[in-house]
């Protein structure tokens, strides 16, 4: 017989859609929001404010993946969970990367819908919505491999908010100690 390793498991899979379907619909449903707030009979207009809307995708990014790492890894936390999902015939490997798939399917697929109706929205001016998405795709990939990075590390829920914000937030804490001590040495 030969033998089979599998890295992805379609049943945890649609477990975990199934189980955060409230985030996914809530993040949804934040970026149709935004969509009607941005709607304009002109294009111009729209664009500009699509633009204007860029800066704070790091904020929003920040928080969604950091709650879709919490919710996809926090199985980790719970012993009885914990326990009963690894005497089940899945490799850790398969169970860590069908994670990995659910939270990426949590992003990919809400902000593709944003996109696409936004590229219809802005007319002429339809690559910003490629930009937005690549770019609040490479943010959210960031905060959600921290997030899966701090689950894996941390032993409790606590541990894992605390780790994912001294990681998000150290250099920043870094900066402010340097001004604080150095500015006054500088002319």
């Amino acid at each position: 017989m030969k033998l089979r390793t599998s890295f992805f498991n379609a049943t945890v899979l649609k477990k975990d859609i199934t189980r955060f379907a409230p985030v996914w619909g809530l993040y949804s449903v934040a970026l149709l929001l935004v969509l009607m707030g941005l709607s304009n009979s002109d294009a111009g207009w729209t664009a500009s404010e699509f633009v204007s809307f860029f800066g704070s995708i790091s904020i929003v990014q920040l928080g969604y993946g950091g709650i879709c790492a919490a919710l996809l890894f926090g199985d980790l936390f719970n012993p009885r969970m914990c326990n009963a999902l690894h005497a089940m015939p899945l490799r850790r490997e398969g169970w860590f990367l069908t994670h990995l798939t659910a939270g990426l399917l949590f992003f990919l697929v809400p902000t593709g819908i944003f996109s696409g109706l936004m590229m219809l929205l802005i007319g002429r001016f339809w690559y910003l919505a490629l930009i937005y998405y690549a770019v609040s795709f490479l943010m959210f990939l960031f905060f959600f491999g921290v997030g899966a990075f701090s689950a894996m590390c941390a032993g409790n829920r606590l541990a894992m908010v605390a780790l994912y914000g001294i990681i998000n937030f150290f250099s920043v804490f870094v900066m402010c100690m340097a001004y604080v001590f150095y500015e006054p040495f500088l002319y």
